[in-house]
């Protein structure tokens, strides 16, 4: 099952992410509003992406991840 961030209607190109087998859909406009961090910079994610499954793939830090 794969988690869609939907926020206040922002659309375009969806990255998918897979976090310790979890699965997240997340607007690339969304992340771009953060250029300095990991997922907002495709420079520095693009070691984690999967051309196969067209996914960035983190085996580990699912805590960082977490909203709670």
């Amino acid at each position: 099952e794969t988690q869609s961030l939907v926020f206040f209607g922002m659309i375009g190109e969806k990255l998918r992410f897979d976090v310790s087998g979890m699965r997240y859909e997340c607007s690339e406009i969304l992340l771009k509003r953060f250029p300095k961090s990991l997922l907002g910079n495709a420079s520095k994610r693009l070691e984690f992406y999967d051309e196969k499954s067209g996914t960035y793939v983190f085996e580990k830090g699912l805590k960082l991840f977490s909203s709670k």
